[in-house]
């Protein structure tokens, strides 16, 4: 007669590690957003006493973007990272291929924040360059600024 014993999975000390991993994780997760809560009122404290109410409206909604850009990229990357390292570890294989993956999109979105302004001055001489909408010695003006081109480069 074979004895029949508990998959790894339905180990009760394996259930009771977990929770209290996922507690764990759970209480660093909290921490951190009430942190961020915390630091983004001290920010919005800060501005709304030192900035004009016309450059602290600027800047609210700026942030307000962001949040919104950066939430809105991140939420489906993490998501989708969780669930399948989640699956993984609960067949209990390592798979560091998708954090690899995950860490490849996230700086790539880093960097091209970054480096957003440097790719955009550089496209912009390129239609300077083959577009020739002026010419040496042309008057040109912007916003309440004119001047005289010397030379395009």
């Amino acid at each position: 007669m074979a004895s029949a014993t508990p998959e790894p999975s339905e180990s009760p000390d394996r259930g009771r590690r977990s929770s209290r991993e996922y507690g764990k994780t759970a209480g660093f997760l909290t921490i951190g957003v009430g942190l961020t809560g915390l630091l983004t009122y001290v920010y919005f404290f800060i501005g709304s006493h030192d900035l004009s109410k016309q450059q602290y409206g600027e800047i609210t909604v700026l942030w307000s973007a962001v949040f919104i850009t950066v939430s809105t990229l991140y939420r489906p990357v993490d998501q989708l990272l969780s669930r399948h390292i989640s699956e993984h570890l609960e067949r209990g294989e390592t798979d560091v291929a998708t954090v690899k993956v995950a860490a490849k999109i996230q700086v790539g979105l880093a960097l091209g924040f970054a480096f957003k302004d440097l790719v955009e001055n550089h496209l912009a001489s390129l239609f300077l360059a083959v577009r020739r909408p002026f010419e040496s010695g042309d008057l040109v003006s912007i916003g309440d600024r004119e001047g005289i081109v010397v030379r395009l480069t």
